[in-house]
């Protein structure tokens, strides 16, 4: 692995060059926090006996296909329950990559989509940023159902392939859980342990290439 100083040196450079530095977008939702194994609590105490696939054995991003009308109707009540994002707990790792991520240089936003029919999903994704890590994660945060309108170098997102009404300024990188078992097309992020490893090339490829393109 390339030295870090190495890599703050670029980014440095880079941040000179353009007046600006760097931008990593990080999704919330099953990359920073564990939504799929708050919401299979929520859905099992609302809904004794009534199956329901643990996270590790879903094998796509939708939790509706497949399913039944009554299924569907119990997963959607599950979903906006209104102390569902107020029960995620971090995944290992996460927030202290975002630190080190800072430390190095770089501008590290959270990036989250609403479930909009949950009322109280934004609030309590602020406050749950706040406190697992801190008032600058949750005056920084942007919370948008469309992402590709979010401007950034790098996207890690456990979605496979995020797509929206723009043409994206970001590459993603998709954060592996069960459900994105199936996509081969995107480099990936395997948990926070080692993250140096996989974004550091990643987003330090995508600045060189930018910076060939403006020059």
């Amino acid at each position: 692995m390339t030295d870090l100083n190495d890599y703050r040196e670029q980014f440095a450079a880079f941040a000179a060059a353009t007046d600006r530095q760097p931008v990593v977008l990080v999704d919330m939702d099953d990359v920073l926090v564990d939504y799929g194994t708050a919401l299979y609590e929520r859905f099992i105490t609302d809904n004794p006996g009534h199956p329901i696939k643990r996270p590790d054995e879903r094998d796509s991003f939708d939790l509706f296909g497949g399913e039944t009308d009554d299924h569907k109707a119990r997963l959607f009540e599950a979903m906006n329950h209104p102390d569902l994002y107020a029960s995620l707990k971090p995944l290992p790792g996460a927030f202290d990559a975002l630190h080190q991520m800072i430390d190095l240089g770089i501008n590290v936003r959270v990036c989250t989509a609403p479930w909009a029919t949950n009322p109280t999903c934004a609030s309590q994704k602020l406050t749950q940023l706040e406190e697992l890590g801190g008032k600058f994660f949750a005056n920084r945060a942007i919370i948008s159902k469309d992402k590709t309108f979010v401007f950034g170098d790098l996207l890690i997102d456990d979605r496979s392939g995020v797509t929206g009404a723009m043409p994206p300024a970001w590459k993603q990188l998709l954060f592996t859980q069960p459900h994105n078992r199936l996509d081969f097309d995107l480099p990936r992020l395997n948990g926070w342990t080692n993250w140096q490893d996989t974004v550091l090339p990643m987003l330090a490829g995508i600045l060189t290439d930018k910076a060939a393109v403006t020059a």
